[in-house]
């Protein structure tokens, strides 16, 4: 019992770690992950997209545990709009320039999987936290 234990309060920091709207040092807010998920669906479907919303960010699951490393999966539900690009090809070295509007188009739910590690230290503290994958 007392691993379990152990375990849902590791688990219940990383969660606070990871994403905490408050908290701008947080994972999700020191590592721009809004604009790297927008960037990341935007390069698989070809065309720039617009997160409009993060709906529900999970509770993260623990991947695998590497000696000190720990490797944790946090899954967040988004909702994302197509949006027309305003620059001329050419013109504008960002692949994907500014957006300039929605395009009307429905908004599309998805679920965007983010994997990160971080070190653990002696009396439990946590340091070089770093985004391994967007998927």
């Amino acid at each position: 019992m007392e691993t379990q234990d152990k375990f849902m309060t590791r688990r219940q920091k990383a969660a606070e770690f990871f994403f905490n709207e408050d908290d701008k040092h947080s994972l999700f807010h020191k590592a721009n992950l809004k604009q790297k998920i927008q960037e990341e669906i935007s390069r698989k479907r070809g065309r720039p997209v617009k997160v409009n919303n993060f709906v529900k960010v999970h509770l993260p699951m623990l991947k695998k545990c590497e000696g000190k490393k720990l490797v944790w999966s946090s899954k967040i539900d988004i909702e994302i709009a197509l949006v027309e690009e305003w620059a001329e090809k050419g013109r504008d070295p960002n692949p994907f320039p500014r957006i300039h509007r929605l395009i009307d188009a429905p908004i599309e739910q998805k679920v965007c999987e983010v994997v990160w590690s971080v070190l653990v230290h002696e009396r439990n503290e946590w340091s070089s936290a770093q985004i391994v994958e967007i998927k």
